[in-house]
């Protein structure tokens, strides 16, 4: 099952009590709708939770048996009778010969209505990804004038959309992780914006070890490489001048490199028999690396 129908089965056990949330359910369910004109209201779905849910917001809402058909997994519900299609109009404020979809904000008022609307177009028209795998929230209609009337009640509701066109839908989508979570909780899905959290956070920490690891890796490979060189330079030395001639301090330095070949500069420090910083031993260590260099120079 994919994150949206998970999305929607949760908000679709929200309660349907207030008649006036009823009624901004629907306003949203149709709005974003296959069709909701003066010839037909038409919201076809697979979600088997939406499927239950439509047929009991029209008879609370409207007192109507809404017929259904079904294809396969997918459902449609089509309003076909005048009279029924008229008394919806009415309810929601339209002009039946007026086909220009647009948003009535005198029907949606209230907050607790803002949140139902915003329920009824997610479950028609809304889709969200997977959080494990990106964050996308998004809302699709046919009709520029709802969409930018939408945008504004979202922003109304510090939630903060953006918007494009994707061939003949205009689309409202949300990227960030905590819009969703409160556009989510807001239409009755805490449980899917705690999971979205949940990801998150779990997201967020595979990238900080996987940082420390990269950065760790990194250090140990310019440990490595400066080791290599050194060790090198030691070699050079010992072959043409021996390191038994150099001055007790270099003696030192190279004999505790060829015995701890793989430790970092920090651990050479430590294991040094004199106290010596890691300032002092890498300077030393470059003596060492200059000499060799000398040595290289004079036999060409």
């Amino acid at each position: 099952m994919s994150f949206s129908a998970e999305v929607k089965n949760e908000i679709c056990k929200t309660s349907i009590i207030r008649p006036c949330c009823t009624l901004s359910e629907v306003y949203g369910l149709i709005l974003y709708a296959t069709a909701f004109n003066c010839r037909e209201i038409r919201i076809t779905t697979s979600n088997s939770s939406l499927k239950k849910r439509i047929p009991i917001l029209f008879q609370k809402g409207f007192g109507i048996l809404i017929p259904t058909f079904g294809v396969g997994s997918m459902t449609t519900f089509l309003l076909t009778e005048q009279d029924e299609i008229k008394t919806v109009f009415s309810a929601f404020g339209y002009d039946f010969r007026d086909t220009a979809l647009h948003l009535n904000r005198g029907i949606i008022d209230d907050d607790c209505c803002k949140s139902a609307f915003l329920r009824g177009a997610f479950l028609s028209g809304g889709s969200i990804t997977n959080p494990e795998k990106k964050y996308h929230l998004e809302l699709a209609t046919n009709h520029l004038t709802l969409n930018r009337e939408v945008i504004s009640l979202l922003l109304d509701l510090d939630v903060k959309p953006k918007t494009l066109k994707r061939k003949n839908s205009y689309i409202i989508y949300l990227k960030d992780s905590g819009h969703i979570e409160d556009f989510l909780t807001m239409i009755g899905a805490p449980i899917s914006a705690m999971h979205l959290m949940q990801a998150k956070v779990e997201k967020d920490l595979r990238n900080k070890v996987n940082r420390q690891v990269n950065c760790e890796t990194a250090n140990l490979s310019k440990t490595i490489e400066a080791s290599i060189q050194q060790l090198n330079a030691i070699r050079l030395i010992d072959q043409t001048i021996r390191i038994d001639s150099l001055d007790k301090t270099l003696y030192d330095t190279a004999v505790l490199r060829i015995q701890n070949p793989e430790a970092s500069l920090g651990e050479l420090a430590r294991l040094s028999s004199t106290p010596v910083s890691k300032p002092g031993l890498s300077h030393r260590l470059n003596k060492l690396i200059e000499l060799s260099k000398k040595i290289v120079d004079n036999n060409l």
